[in-house]
């Protein structure tokens, strides 16, 4: 394999584009050719390699409006083929089903990634049943959970392998061995999917008998405004935050005492992964995907809740509170995610994927 093109919708703060950028870093550290082509025109967001070329397709700022999608995925069709890669990869799946039927008569071997809940993602219906019926014409699929992958029919299926998120040492701080601050912490995007609301009617459950616990939510998103009414209306003014995104995140939580992920639905959350590597004591939803379920073993190394259920996170929050001996159990064992998904291991088996797809439509080719 000597180049590899990814597209994506934009290089922006995400778990699809941190995916790409860490295979980008990988593979050209391999000496392979990697280019990453963005429908949107942003600014990316993520350490690169210098060697890694990243442009849009689309001149102005922003992303094409509906009517200007053929003509720009008539574009990209045109870029890839001047870029003659071994393999294409497309992340996330709004983009693939998009991409797919412009790509699929390049001759060239096509997979793609699911990255969230395929029950839910995407929400769009004629996306959805674009999905069905693309899938079908590439040539491998990348599925983050078995619960995921189990979603397709076995035509799809056959097609997949299931790989992980994997760990980005370099985002990780120094391991914190002090005192931690009796603060309660979650991040990720304001968004529905996240269900933030949850986490501050159960911190409102909370604070009533904990009052010196201080609740953080680092995300930027459309429920900005919402959250901070909710907020208000609920809790103390000096009980709660709610933080822009930022790439420190993982320093500023570093000595919390509980990480809570509040989420409706997930594919297999980086959010998650990287508290538990810090060895924070972690509360999840149970979603449907099995992302989260796949990580926590339920009382041993984290605490999973029903989803929508601010009683039962309540409940899972003050144990950890009142327990401090189960809260640092359960930190040690959450930290052992740093082996289970080093970053190594999971980049070695994108490659054997990739390899064994080329090597697939090589023989089909014949």
């Amino acid at each position: 394999m000597n180049k590899i093109v990814f597209i994506t919708n934009a290089m922006l703060i995400g778990g699809a584009e941190k995916v790409i950028a860490t295979l980008s870093n990988y593979f050209v550290n391999k000496g392979v050719e990697v280019s990453i082509i963005t429908i949107m025109n942003t600014e990316c967001q993520f350490n690169l390699n210098e060697q890694v070329k990243c442009y849009s397709i689309y001149e102005k700022e922003g992303k094409p409006r509906r009517k200007e999608y053929a003509h720009y995925y008539n574009k990209l069709k045109e870029e890839v083929r001047k870029e003659n890669p071994d393999i294409v990869v497309i992340m996330p799946e709004e983009i693939s089903v998009k991409a797919i039927p412009f790509l699929i008569d390049l001759k060239i071997p096509i997979v793609v990634s699911e990255r969230n809940n395929p029950w839910v993602m995407p929400k769009n219906k004629l996306n959805r049943i674009l999905r069905k019926i693309n899938y079908k014409k590439v040539d491998g699929i990348v599925f983050q959970t078995e619960t995921a992958k189990s979603y397709f029919s076995k035509e799809i299926q056959e097609k997949g392998s299931v790989i992980p998120n994997p760990i980005d040492y370099s985002r990780l701080p120094k391991e914190y061995d002090g005192p931690r601050k009796k603060n309660i912490v979650s991040m990720g995007r304001l968004v529905e999917q996240k269900n933030h609301k949850l986490l501050l009617n159960a911190f409102s459950i909370i604070v009533k008998e904990h009052s010196e616990y201080k609740l953080l939510i680092y995300g930027d998103g459309e429920l900005r405004e919402e959250l901070e009414v909710l907020a208000r209306n609920t809790l103390p003014s000096d009980s709660y935050e709610i933080k822009p995104a930022t790439n420190e995140v993982l320093n500023y939580i570093n000595d919390a005492s509980i990480f809570v992920l509040s989420s409706n639905y997930e594919g297999l959350p980086n959010a998650l992964i990287e508290a538990m590597a810090l060895g924070l004591p972690v509360i999840s939803t149970d979603c449907q995907s099995g992302g989260p379920r796949s990580l926590i073993q339920n009382y041993k190394n984290g605490i999973l809740v029903e989803p929508k259920n601010a009683e039962d996170m309540a409940l899972a929050i003050n144990e950890l509170i009142n327990n401090k001996k189960l809260a640092d159990k359960l930190g040690r064992n959450a930290k052992k995610i740093r082996y289970l998904l080093e970053e190594g291991k999971i980049m070695a088996k994108w490659e054997s994927f990739f390899n064994k797809v080329i090597d697939n439509y090589k023989g089909k080719s014949k």
